[in-house]
């Protein structure tokens, strides 16, 4: 499926020229929604709000889709 959303951004490369906050919780996210490890969010300031829509994101689709996040598939 195609989800168009023309009000946001892909990240760049992996994040490259974004602010420390943004790749911060790009990594966080990748980590807490692919692996289900929260290194990033215990060793960057990660609001809990965004941990719990991570947690559920992987959560909704854990066992009926794969994870992809790359930074082509997060916006900011």
């Amino acid at each position: 499926y195609t989800v168009v959303l023309d009000y946001l951004n892909p990240l760049n490369d992996w994040c490259y020229g974004e602010s420390d906050k943004v790749r911060h919780h790009f990594k966080a996210a990748r980590e807490i929604i692919e692996e289900d490890c929260f290194d990033a969010a215990e060793e960057y300031p990660i609001s809990d709000g965004f941990i719990e829509t991570c947690k559920d994101i992987r959560k909704f689709f854990l066992g009926i889709a794969s994870f992809d996040c790359h930074s082509g598939n997060m916006m900011k």
